[in-house]
């Protein structure tokens, strides 16, 4: 899957796209990061945790995770007070 922006204001506008990110493999979510400009995390059915900015990627973490049919790492929700306590929550099926 490779990465791209929309961008648009109003139907009238054309629609611009801009690659922001290589391809990935597998990709199961595309979080921003609150208060963090141009800064994404993705992540992969296969337990890859990866922060994507405009210019680089870079892998956080790999969890072991079971990969069958609906499983793998599934979603992300960041803690309401993410910019001061960088905690986040994850959502997949333990190995």
């Amino acid at each position: 899957m490779l990465l791209v922006a929309l961008a648009f204001q109003t139907a009238s506008l054309p629609v611009q796209l801009m690659k922001v990110g290589k391809p990935f493999a597998q990709p199961t979510g595309i979080y921003f990061m609150p208060g963090i400009a141009n800064s994404m995390i993705v992540l992969e059915k296969t337990g890859k945790i990866i922060l994507q900015t405009d210019s680089q990627r870079k892998p956080l973490h790999r969890l072991k995770v079971l990969t069958g049919s609906e499983m793998g790492l599934l979603g992300l929700a960041f803690h309401p007070q993410f910019l001061k306590n960088q905690k986040l929550y994850l959502h997949y099926n333990p190995f």
